[in-house]
């Protein structure tokens, strides 16, 4: 079990967030979009800050 208490594996956990990140930046790329640019930004800063959590351990 991981630390945060689920079946997943830190690298499965990390491949997760990869491809949020992946997905996220596609949206914003996506100049149909533009009204939820915010609200993406928004989940992309977290995908990344839970990896960089991830890396650290």
């Amino acid at each position: 079990m991981s630390k945060d208490g689920s079946e997943r594996g830190a690298d499965e956990t990390a491949w997760i967030h990869r491809q949020n990140i992946a997905r996220y930046r596609a949206l914003l790329a996506n100049p149909g979009r533009a009204d939820d640019h915010d609200q993406i930004r928004k989940l992309l800063f977290e995908a990344e800050e839970k990896l960089r959590v991830l890396d650290a351990d």
